[in-house]
């Protein structure tokens, strides 16, 4: 969409009635019909010249209806609402192709030529007597099925700056391939709703109407699912209208809820009801503008790996479907926004997603425990206000913490939080209270983490636990220290950290080097006119500034960029939160005889036979990693990293780890740790590395 011609909009109170219709349409329809009926399109997404079938098979014997197809072309451009008096318009009525009687299913063929590429086929089945609607039912909030005929991502072109003088003037071509590496979501909507959930920011559209779900549209998910009737509005807060290229959320119908999958193409366990849509676009003078949403993606993986439940994410490429051309020549028009990062909303569904049902969430806001999920576990609202009044009135001694509190949980969380300097949550936001009924305690579930991987960025980091006083008690305090302390021999540090930002750099740039979607994002968006219009604001959206403190130039850049961080700011943490501690010395470990398939239990042992005075205590562990430079490695593989423990013990000066643990084939770190008997737990060892193979 280019900006460039801006016609603004008078607002209109029409847009929230016909979203009140859209979602009263079930209960205006009636009662269920009493019939059921199983009806599938196959293919799933066909392509343009594609004959698609419909089967429809009923639950009883003899149908008392005898049903028709219906189907209603919607072009690209001229979407129809389904509250819109157009929506009963242009319906086309198939009969079946074959004699039920005999199969008990009906099969209804729409012609080849009826699919076109960027075409949204919308159907139902009608009784042909009485026009009821069979299918969808009528308690179904879908009034209709449909599928998307797609031919593929194409091929996209664009400058820096069409504007330019010289340099930043030249287009390049990013590839159909490189395009299709991330998966892509269209959303298929009128131009005018577009524009105005995302620029035209009404008037008197505030805080909380901004809240409001005012716009509707058809999501299609990189599958070729299709899910009618979404409803969208701008995600944020303060900023939500201030980069130009802004945030979305969408709601789904009930019943038809999203089957998202990661960015390995494996679903996730529980489908979304809500798609949070990261606009991956740095706030302009904050500077890191093209780290792509690598801040916040990588950040929730850590907090993930250290055993915090925390939200899931994935890339897109949001493709918006509300004008005819799909490539026109203008690169700011087209279906190509950019890319995004899609965040699992903290609600039921992230709880069955965390295998952590039933429990009660309470999202954060100004120290205000609010807008949460209750599990009906006799723990609401009152009850989490409760909780965080005792934090900051009774000054809480060691016994209250550690009833109340999971502490190794808030320890991890701690932990990333000094890793990552994800400060921006010390106003008392960006978390959620989780309250768990088996063990009666609370711990938080992180959120919007995209201020951080800067030693200066905005926050103090204050949140209400350490605000509360927790690791000012002594006994809490070394057991935090033994956990950072851990994390930054295990994850956080040049090697593992290095290898979670390799991954997940590799799901949106070419590990060759070639140009990919973050190249094409950059050049939709560094100097897309909206960021220069009156509806972003200037210091925010700022054009021109992507890769700004790249060495580079360039994503490569941004990339590195945080590599350096891992080092410099693990360093930092070392220094200001563990220096003082005394612990025991690192142990020196060693393994007894071949490491193997046949050899029977694994054996190691410390060197030398003592470790010190005062016999402390010796935990061993072992943990997979992922080889990298193992013939055939795919970087863009997922991969598993050793934080994560597959066997753990507390022994002596050996241990014994039992085959079954292992299998042929994959990369293994074993290592030992020491603790004194006042509980200060030292570095872990070197690692004893091992391919188990023959």
């Amino acid at each position: 969409m280019n900006p460039s011609s801006f016609r603004v909009f008078p607002r209109r109170i029409v847009v929230g009635i016909l979203c009140a219709i859209a979602m009263a349409i079930p209960a205006l329809q009636g009662k269920e019909s009493g019939q059921g009926w199983s009806v599938r399109h196959e293919p799933k997404q066909p392509r343009s010249g594609e004959a698609v079938m419909v089967t429809a098979e009923t639950d009883v014997s003899t149908p008392a209806s005898h049903p028709v197809l219906e189907y209603q072309v919607v072009e690209p451009g001229q979407y129809i609402a389904p509250a819109s008096p157009a929506y009963e318009q242009g319906w086309q009525r198939l009969s079946p192709t074959n004699d039920p009687t005999s199969t008990g299913k009906f099969r209804f063929q729409v012609p080849a030529e009826i699919q076109k590429h960027r075409r949204l086929i919308r159907y139902r089945l009608v009784d042909a007597a009485t026009h009821q609607r069979l299918f969808p039912g009528t308690n179904d909030a879908a009034a209709n099925a449909a599928w998307f005929a797609y031919d593929g991502v194409p091929a996209w072109k664009g400058a820096i700056d069409p504007k330019a003088w010289i340099v930043d003037r030249k287009p390049i071509t990013i590839s159909a391939e490189a395009m299709r590496r991330v998966q892509a979501y269209h959303l298929i909507s009128d131009r005018k709703s577009v524009e105005d959930s995302t620029w035209f920011r009404p008037a008197s559209f505030g805080s909380e109407e901004g809240k409001e779900y005012r716009w509707t549209g058809t999501l299609v998910s990189d599958d070729g699912t299709v899910y009618e009737g979404v409803r969208f509005r701008p995600r944020g807060g303060a900023w939500r209208h201030a980069m130009g290229k802004n945030m979305w959320k969408i709601d789904f119908l009930p019943g038809h809820k999203l089957q998202a999958r990661d960015d390995h193409g494996r679903p996730y366990q529980a489908k979304w009801s809500k798609l949070n849509l990261g606009a991956c676009f740095q706030q302009g003078d904050i500077g890191l503008r093209g780290e792509q949403g690598m801040l916040e993606s990588v950040t929730f993986r850590l907090f993930n790996l250290v055993g915090l439940p925390a939200p899931a994410t994935h890339w897109v490429q949001l493709r918006v479907i509300d004008d005819a051309e799909e490539t026109p020549a203008d690169q700011y028009e087209g279906d190509f926004w950019g890319l995004y990062l899609a965040t699992e909303n903290v609600d039921a569904n992230f709880l069955r997603e965390h295998d952590l049902s039933p429990q009660s969430l309470f999202k954060v806001e100004g120290f205000r425990p609010r807008f949460g999920f209750d599990a009906k576990d006799g723990v609401g609202e009152p009850e989490a206000q409760g909780f965080m009044g005792e934090l900051f009135q009774k000054r809480p001694d060691e016994a209250w913490w550690r009833r109340n509190v999971d502490l190794p949980q808030y320890y991890g969380y701690r932990a990333i939080i000094e890793a990552v300097h994800h400060y921006d949550n010390g106003e008392g936001k960006n978390y959620f209270f989780r309250h768990d009924p088996d063990s009666g305690r609370w711990t938080v579930v992180p959120w919007d983490t995209d201020l951080s991987w800067q030693d200066h960025i905005y926050g103090d980091g204050n949140e209400p636990f350490l605000r509360a006083g927790a690791l000012r008690i002594p006994a809490l305090k070394r057991e935090y220290q033994n956990r950072l302390r851990e994390v930054l021999d295990l994850l956080y540090n040049a090697d593992q950290a290095g290898a979670l930002i390799d991954e997940y750099a590799a799901v949106i740039s070419d590990p060759a080097g070639h140009p990919g979607i973050t190249e094409a994002d950059r050049r939709h968006w560094d100097h897309h006119p909206i960021l220069s219009s009156r509806y972003a604001q200037s210091f925010k959206s700022a054009p021109g500034t992507y890769y700004q403190k790249s060495a580079s130039g360039d994503f490569p850049g941004m990339v590195g960029l945080m590599k350096q961080f891992v080092v410099h700011r693990g360093q930092l943490v070392e220094q200001r939160l563990l220096a003082g501690q005394p612990v025991p010395p690192r142990p020196v470990i060693a393994a007894d005889g071949p490491l193997k398939p046949g050899s029977g239990k694994l054996r190691f042992h410390v060197q030398p036979d003592s470790p010190g005075e005062g016999r402390p205590a010796i935990a061993w562990r072992l943990g997979v990693v992922t080889a990298t430079n193992a013939p055939g490695f795919d970087p863009r593989s997922a991969r598993q990293y050793e934080i994560v423990p597959l066997w753990s013990a507390v022994g002596g000066l050996t241990a014994e780890i039992p085959s079954e643990k292992l299998r042929p084939g994959t990369t293994y770190r074993v290592r030992a740790r020491l603790t004194d008997t006042q509980g200060n737990a030292g570095h872990w060892s070197d690692p004893v590395e091992f391919t188990y193979d023959k």
